[in-house]
Formats: C-alpha cells, structure tokens, sequence
C-alpha cells in the first residue's frame, strides 16, 4: 500500500502534469517527480509527434551499461503519443512491482495530457460555433470569449492565466460569472457547449 507522503508526491505530481502548457515541461516534471517516487539513475520520455514511430528503438550501449529498465508506452486509440523509459545500475537493484504499478498508474493520466498537448482536434471552427451559440442566449464580454476559447481548447488555468495576463483569482471570477450567466455549475457543464 502507497504511504501518505508518496501518496501525496504521487497526486501532487499529477497536478502539476495537468497544470503544463507545453511538451518539454510535461517531461522535465515528470521526471523530476518520478525521481521521488521511483529513483533510477537515466530515463527519457520519447514523444512522437507524427508517424509511425519504433517503440522499441534503443541505443545500442545501453543494453550492456544499464540493469534494469521500466517502460511505459503511451498511445491515444492505438495511436502512439510517447514513450516513458526509467534505467537503473546493477548496484542500485531491479524496478519493483510495487515502482512498476506506479508507473502504469500514470498511464491514463499521461494520456490525457500528451493528446491534449499532441493532438487538439478540437478545430477553430467547432469553438467559434460553441462561443457564438453561447452568446446569443448571453452577452459574453471579450475577455469571457476569450477565457472560453483557451478553455475549450483545452488549456491548464495557468496556461489561461499566462496568456490572458490575469491572476488564477481573476480568472476564477470570469468562470463564475459564465456559470452563473448559463445557470450551470461546473467547468465540465461548461465544455459541454463544445458537443451540443
């Protein structure tokens, strides 16, 4: 069973994975995190922008330097989006089972933000649609347009914030009045206006 403080290494990790605006952060936060929780001495994160990447592919040396290795492949429908790899040296030891469930658990989580950084198939004309629909049972303010357009592409609040070059508390206060304007509730509410 997970202890309290890994537990919250582990979720605070994940947090902050979701909160990264760009590729490179996504991985130089993930293997800062994962140096806490499972210690390795080399590791990199493969990320395939486009085609049909080898999974398998591997420096020829290491096979002879290294002693154990943990590998997470990470695909969206069969469509691979990256590649996690965690090496240790004799002397430190193999991965346990309990290090390589942790890793697997991370899977749905690295999905979800790989394809969001990878992939957003979320086209302008579909949010141009979903804004324009929402303004005419409302009036939204400019800046209520444009936190809805980052929003429903996707962005972290502080990739909004960043952008917008507003605080998380102003940005909270836009939300609350678009909630409050549509009579709902919730950010996922919210989202909703993109399928509708």
């Amino acid at each position: 069973m997970m202890e309290i403080a890994m537990f919250r290494t582990y979720n605070t990790m994940i947090c902050s994975l979701y909160e990264q605006c760009d590729v490179e952060s996504v991985k130089q936060e993930l293997l800062g995190s994962l140096q806490k929780l499972i210690p390795y001495q080399y590791a990199d994160v493969q990320v395939f922008y486009t085609g049909d990447p080898d999974l398998n592919d591997r420096e020829p040396y290491l096979s002879e330097l290294l002693f154990d290795e943990l590998e997470l492949k990470i695909c969206h429908k069969d469509q691979p989006l990256a590649q996690v790899r965690l090496y240790r040296l004799r002397k430190k030891g193999r991965f346990t089972d309990a290090e390589r469930f942790l890793l697997r658990s991370l899977e749905p989580h690295l999905e979800q933000i790989f394809y969001r950084l990878l992939c957003r198939d979320t086209s302008q004309e579909i949010v141009d649609h979903a804004i324009t629909r929402i303004n005419s049972q409302v009036h939204l303010t400019p800046r209520e347009r444009e936190v809805l357009e980052r929003m429903f592409r996707g962005d972290a609040n502080s990739c909004i914030c960043d952008a917008l070059h507003i605080t998380e508390h102003t940005l909270q206060k836009h939300l609350q009045n678009l909630y409050r304007k549509l009579h709902i509730s919730s950010r996922w509410e919210l989202v909703g206006y993109l399928t509708a």
